[in-house]
């Protein structure tokens, strides 16, 4: 119980200079508890968060992959895993956790959406429409108000490639 409350400890303390942006002090404090407890999925999480944010992206993908282990049915753990792997081109890695992270949690919208840049990124129009439009456009579509859904911009241009691309709609600014 001793060794769990310690690592507990560095974890809140860890929690603490996240908050502050201190992450390289935030990344010694959940490495400090996964020293004493290795199976502390909120160390392995965290630091995950904290590789990406400096970069390191390899010690990311590693914590995050260690969470997994230790929880294989967190879907957003799965989604910042296929996240990372995103980042770095591993494209059928990120669908991988993308579509494990839906089978989890079917409303995750944000891997419906990493989804969908995939599919855009390899030019599968037809299935980057299917992962995209419940995402930003929702009953919208079925409404006929495609503008009024389209206004999340970084997403707006996504979406008007997708359907303008297809010939199926024309979107207005």
């Amino acid at each position: 119980m001793a060794g769990f409350l310690a690592a507990r400890s560095h974890c809140w303390r860890a929690h603490f200079y996240t908050f502050f942006k201190r992450h390289r002090r935030a990344i010694q404090e959940f490495e400090r508890a996964l020293a004493i407890d290795p199976g502390m999925l909120d160390a392995w999480r965290g630091a995950g968060f904290l590789y990406a944010q400096e970069n390191e992206s390899g010690k990311a993908i590693t914590a995050l992959q260690a969470a997994v282990k230790l929880a294989p049915d967190d879907a957003d753990t799965r989604f910042n895993l296929g996240f990372l792997h995103h980042e770095r081109g591993e494209l059928d890695d990120a669908v991988t956790q993308f579509k494990e992270a839906l089978r989890l949690k079917p409303l995750l919208d944000r891997a419906w959406y990493g989804l969908g840049l995939i599919y855009l990124d390899r030019r599968d129009l037809p299935a980057a429409i299917e992962h995209l439009q419940d995402v930003a456009l929702g009953n919208a579509l079925a409404n006929g108000n495609i503008d009024g859904a389209l206004v999340v911009p970084q997403r707006r241009g996504w979406i008007r490639l997708c359907f303008e691309g297809l010939g199926r709609f024309e979107v207005s600014d």
